[in-house]
């Protein structure tokens, strides 16, 4: 990775938030992502602010977090944008959203790590897995699941007429 100088990153994180805005933890966030990191994130941040005030909510916060790829919990969220909220406002800014990507990565399972742990499953290399051992993921592994919403969960993934479900597609799909 390419890290900017001191001088370079801050420049650039003070356009990118606004010159009013305050900069927190300027020497992190230099160290922390380069600049496409931050012009990516700037955009998706941007792209979910749907009113343009500069903040999102929680619920825009767990949509980022899965068009970035990752597959978090509803309480993976939760933990997440509570540890960045700094203000308690309900909503976070783009300087709380940079904190949120430092801390994302670690707590949050990305979408193949995701498809991995379904891939255990998975006997024959095919991409898939009978409806039984999905069932048995997803009542004994991170977030529990209701009968009715895993019940849900394999109708949307279409399971075919061996009653087994692609864990890819259902996992790109479903995050």
């Amino acid at each position: 990775f390419f890290f900017f100088k001191q001088k370079t990153a801050y420049e650039m994180l003070r356009s990118l938030v606004g010159s009013e805005m305050c900069i927190r933890d300027r020497h992190t966030m230099d160290q922390d992502f380069n600049e496409e990191e931050l012009n990516e994130f700037k955009e998706t941040f941007q792209l979910f602010d749907k009113n343009n005030d500069g903040q999102i909510n929680r619920k825009e916060c767990g949509n980022i977090l899965r068009a970035m790829g990752y597959h978090p919990t509803e309480a993976e969220i939760q933990n997440a944008y509570d540890q960045v909220d700094q203000d308690k406002r309900a909503s976070i800014d783009f300087n709380e959203f940079l904190q949120l990507m430092k801390i994302a990565p670690k707590n949050i399972m990305p979408e193949e790590e995701v498809i991995e742990a379904f891939a255990v499953f998975d006997k024959d290399n095919s991409g898939l897995i009978p409806v039984h051992d999905f069932k048995f993921v997803m009542t004994n592994f991170g977030e529990k699941f209701t009968e009715d919403e895993i019940d849900e969960m394999i109708k949307a993934a279409k399971p075919n007429e061996k009653d087994q479900i692609n864990y890819t597609e259902f996992v790109r799909n479903y995050s």
